[in-house]
């Protein structure tokens, strides 16, 4: 099962990458978030996608699923922000 956290590193990755690829152009007079509002967005939320699910707890850990319907592997960790960005990191299990 070695292949499996490679390849789920690899989709997280490629979806972080295009996402801001695709990303439309910011107006002049935009101003970058705070990491307060950062962390705002992400804490106690939960990420919903076609095949994988996270949960980014107030106190800094994450969980999450991949596999949908059936649960082929779980993952914990952390998250964190600095400045404007957010940092996941995790180690699957399944």
């Amino acid at each position: 099962m070695r292949a499996f956290p490679i390849c789920l590193l690899g989709a997280v990755l490629t979806s972080f990458v295009c996402g801001s690829a695709w990303a439309d152009k910011l107006p002049k007079d935009a101003v970058k978030l705070t990491a307060d509002e950062v962390k705002a967005i992400y804490s106690g939320k939960t990420g919903i996608w076609k095949v994988s699910s996270i949960y980014y707890a107030h106190d800094g850990t994450i969980k999450g699923i991949f596999g949908k319907p059936k649960i082929t592997a779980t993952f914990k960790g952390t998250w964190s922000v600095s400045g404007n960005e957010m940092c996941a990191k995790s180690k699957a299990k399944g």
